[in-house]
This record gives C-alpha cells, structure tokens and sequence, in this order.
C-alpha cells in the first residue's frame, strides 16, 4: 500500500495566500462600493423628502401669489420685470417669458430674494371682502373722506365683533385693491415705472412694448382700535419694491389716451386710492379686502467658505416693525440646494413654475 502524505508546496501557499488577498480586496471594494450607493440613495431619500417638503410650501405660495402681479417691481435674470401681468393682450414678442434664479456666487453668503405676496387662507373668514367706494365718504352735504370703517362706532360696522368672517381685524396685513383693471402707462410688458410712449394695443409683432392693465392696489395694515381706517406700508424699507405710481390712461375709440391720471406721488392712503379711482359706467365698482402675507425666498450658506451642500433655502414673513414691514426669523426648508429656477413662460398668463436642482454629493463620499 502507498501512503500519499504529501503537503502542500510552497508555490501552492503562495498562490493560494494571494487569492485570498485578492478575494478578499474583492470583497472589500463591492463593501465600500455598496455603503457608498447606500449612502447616495439615502441621500437622495432624504433630499427628496425634504423637497416634498419645500415644494409643498413653495407650491402653496405661489398659488395665492395673485397680489403680487403688477406690483411688486423685482427684475429678472434679464433686467425685465418679472412680476409683469399683460393679460389684456397677448404677448407676441421675443421677450415675453421671464427667468429668476436664486442662487449663491462663489464666495458670496447669500443670494439674491424673490418676493411674493400671498392671499392668506384664514379658517372660515371671507377673503374677499367687497367694499362699495361711496360707503367710505361720509353721508352729508360735504361727502368727505371717512375712511374703509369710518362707521366703526355703529351697527354699520365691518369689524369682526358685528362681522364675525370679515378680515377686518387691528394690525393685520390688508390688500385693498379694485374690482376694476385700468390701462396704466407706468406699468409695461418690458418696464415698471415707464416714462415712455404710452401704447394701450400692440400690433407690431416682437417691438411692441405696451400699457398693461392693472386694478389700483395698496399694501396696509388695519390701524388699531377703533380701526377706522388702513394704514400703508412699505416692504423692509423698500420703497421701490412696490409698484405704487399710477399713470391711468382713458382711451378712445381708436384707442389713443384722451385723459390721464397720474398719481405720481403714488397711493400711499386710502383717501388718495378712493379720490382717484376711475369709474367705468356699467362695471363693478366695488373694491376688495383680502388678508395677505409678505414672503421672501433666498438661498443662504453659514460663511462664504462654507460648501455647497450646506447652502439652505430659506422663507421668511413679514410683520409690523414700526411703519414698515419687516422680515423676522426665516424658516429652512431644506439644505444642499445648488439654485431655485422661477419661471414665466409668457407674461400674458399669472403662472410660475419653479424648479429646485440640489448639490449632488457623490464625490465627498469617495
């Protein structure tokens, strides 16, 4: 009988020593490889989340953000005024979407805001308050300006002790704004504030930048007890922000302006909105009372050296400070935001469309 004890050779430990260090390098990559996807798709989990989050607040705002079309004055990427509401005509020329970009410079801390004023939804309270104007003049030979609640100490009252839904209440943030919309030379497919020609139809296909109509707005607080009145207010000092001249142009059949009403001073009170406000035989002369709310959107970094993914998008209200509205302490919504993209597609519809593109984090995990 033949034993066969023969062990292994040393070339056999060698070879067999360096598979199980090259299995073993193997299996150690597709480790890292799988924390690293692991890591991705958590990430992205997260990241997703978190803009369901942002884009459910974002999306709500700009549903309410009516009031703020044709006045708020904010340029775009472009130096065109983004907020421009043209709907009695619609725009046929190059320039007639619109793009906003938030989003931080290279060593910068902060981008650049977009503001929206947004219709606020108030449990069961009415948010759309009708106001006939001759209720706010006094009965009597003179017919003066009382004010919106000049009747506050009678049972003709539109405070919420005798009207329990109306947004009538001390301090709160009011947009009084007409029924009515009227050509307004200052306000422009291409400008705010315009000082030229004042065009009412466009007929010239890619060089028509005409007159836009919109209805007479005021931004106010409701002054306190007894609130008779509403008090103007600009944004965190901001006077240029809104958009408060007015050059209302009375057309002709031909439409060319055969009267104008230049409030130049802008409306900065009731008693200036009710004096000018132009009356169209056969339209609704009634004005509205809608509770709104000042937001502001920007992007924001710790320091200017910090990274990317740390860059956080940020909203903030507004509240009374003294004689304006100023912003407090603003809300994250979410982090590693690259840029949030606003979009008009044409100027001739309210609508804005917005896009989030968040900082990929692939190449720190390596």
């Amino acid at each position: 009988m033949i034993n066969n004890n023969r062990g292994f050779s040393l070339l056999e430990v060698v070879i067999a020593m360096a598979l199980s260090g090259f299995l073993a390098m193997v299996g150690y990559n597709l480790y890292q490889f799988a924390n690293k996807e692991t890591a991705i798709l958590s990430e992205d989990i997260l990241v997703t989340i978190a803009r369901f989050g942002a884009s459910r607040i974002l999306t709500r705002d700009l549903t309410g953000a009516e009031p703020s079309f044709n006045y708020i004055s904010l340029d775009d990427d472009d130096g065109l005024p983004f907020f421009t509401l043209a709907k009695n005509e619609y725009c046929r020329q190059e320039k007639c979407s619109r793009q906003l970009t938030l989003e931080i410079k290279a060593g910068q801390k902060k981008s650049r805001s977009i503001y929206f004023i947004v219709r606020k939804t108030i449990g069961k309270e009415i948010q759309r308050y009708s106001i006939n104007p001759e209720d706010v003049f006094k009965v009597g030979t003179d017919k003066s300006f009382g004010g919106i609640n000049w009747e506050h100490a009678t049972d003709r009252t539109i405070s919420k002790s005798v009207v329990p839904e109306s947004p009538w209440e001390p301090n709160r943030i009011i947009m009084l704004s007409s029924e009515i919309e009227f050509f307004d030379c200052n306000t422009t497919v291409l400008k705010m504030n315009n000082t030229g020609t004042c065009r009412v139809s466009c007929s010239i296909s890619g060089s028509c930048d005409y007159a836009v109509k919109r209805p007479f707005k005021m931004l106010g607080v409701v002054d306190p007890a007894p609130s008779a009145d509403m008090t103007f207010v600009s944004i965190n000092g901001n006077s240029s922000l809104l958009a408060t001249k007015y050059n209302i142009c009375r057309p002709d059949k031909d439409l060319n302006c055969i009267g104008k009403i230049d409030i130049s001073q802008g409306i900065h009170t009731t008693k200036t909105f009710y004096e000018n406000l132009p009356y169209i035989p056969g339209t609704d002369p009634r004005t509205i009372l809608s509770p709104v709310e000042v937001v502001e959107y920007y992007l924001e970094r710790p320091s200017a050296e910090s990274h990317d993914h740390l860059i956080e998008l940020k909203r903030s209200t507004a509240s009374l400070n003294g004689s304006s509205l100023k912003f407090g302490k603003s809300l994250t919504l979410m982090s590693g935001i690259k840029s949030v993209v606003f979009n008009r597609t044409n100027v001739s519809t309210p609508v804005i469309e917005y896009k989030l593109r968040k900082v990929r984090m692939r190449k720190s995990l390596k």
